[in-house]
Order: structure tokens, then C-alpha cells, then sequence
């Protein structure tokens, strides 16, 4: 009766963070809280579950064998983005470069007008916001694709004061590639 939900956003091309000490079978980024569970288990609960499999053997070894800067690499990573790569590391880009869906191609940086759509189903939402930005051009910055394929838009309001901020921060408008016109 009770729904518990994260967001969590994970890039087209998620890879195993390089800090990991291992498989621990759950696919996420909580190693950390993992290995510290498995050192709160008695010694007695330990040999119980080990039994049971040595892939899970395995793991309750490196668990046992972390040290305590091996979970303080764990903890949590900084990695530092210049937008438009202007000193310090290059940008880093999620999303695809492009995509082409129903013969027209769209890339990162393309110009396009917003035409949210107000066509009924369970993947369409209008609402107020939406008809403030019919109309408006828009910058793509990324271009995102779900499991079934479905391409979203991720875009920057061209005219908005906030656009920087917004780029900066990562934070942007989504838009499906029906709801957009290409731009000139």
C-alpha cells in the first residue's frame, strides 16, 4: 500500500564507478552502505550466508577486506565541469549526440520551437507552464534516450534569463520530438 521511490538518473551509458571494490549483486551506486551493512552482521551471520553461495562468499570477503580508505573512497566523488570546457576539465556530455525519429534529425545545440502537445495519453501533460513556452525557441542541450528508445529533449529556453544558470546546473525543459519544430 506504500510506495517508496528515489530519483536517481543515470546516464545512457552507465558504467561501474572506478572506486568500486566489486560485484555486490544490487547494480546501484550504494556500495558504501553495502559494505557497511555486511560489517554489521555477527561473525555467525556471516559464515550463514557465505555458505549458501561463493559468489556471495566472495563478496562478503572484500567486504571484510575493505579498509577504512577504501570506504572513504566510496563516500562520494566531485567531479568538476567548466561549462563550455573554458579551463579546467572538458565538459561533461550525458545524452546522445543525435537522434532521428520519423525521418528528422535532431542534434545537440539545433535551434527548435516548442509545441507542447495537447493531445490526450499517458505520456502528453499540458499545463500552464507549457502554454507560456508555445511559441518560444529553444536550445537542445541533450538528448536523452528511455528504455523503449523514446527520445526526450532536453532543452534551454532561449530567450530565458536563467539560461546559464540552468545549463550550468544541469537542469533543464523536456520536451518528446512531436512537441518540437525545427527551428531556424
Amino acid at each position: 500500500r506504500t510506495v517508496l521511490a528515489a530519483a536517481i538518473v543515470l546516464p545512457n551509458h552507465p558504467a561501474v564507478a572506478t572506486a568500486s571494490r566489486g560485484n555486490l549483486f544490487d547494480g546501484t551506486e550504494i556500495e558504501e552502505a553495502l559494505l557497511l551493512h555486511i560489517h554489521t552482521l555477527s561473525e555467525g551471520e556471516q559464515a550463514a550466508i557465505a555458505e549458501q553461495d561463493p559468489a556471495v562468499r566472495a563478496m562478503l570477503e572484500r567486504a571484510r577486506a575493505a579498509t577504512a580508505t577504501d570506504l572513504g573512497a566510496l563516500h562520494g566523488a566531485f567531479t568538476h565541469v567548466t561549462p563550455g570546457g573554458s579551463g579546467g576539465p572538458a565538459p561533461v556530455t550525458a545524452g546522445e549526440a543525435s537522434v532521428t525519429v520519423g525521418g528528422r534529425t535532431f542534434r545537440r545545440g539545433d535551434t527548435v520551437i516548442l509545441r507542447p502537445s495537447d493531445r490526450p495519453g499517458p505520456d502528453r501533460r499540458r499545463d500552464a507552464f507549457d502554454l507560456l513556452l508555445t511559441g518560444r525557441t529553444a536550445t537542445i542541450e541533450r538528448i536523452y534516450l528511455d528504455t523503449e528508445d523514446r527520445a526526450y529533449l532536453a532543452v534551454t529556453v532561449d530567450d530565458d534569463p536563467g539560461r546559464d544558470l540552468m545549463r550550468a546546473s544541469g537542469r533543464f525543459l523536456f520536451f518528446f520530438t512531436d512537441e518540437v519544430e525545427v527551428g531556424t
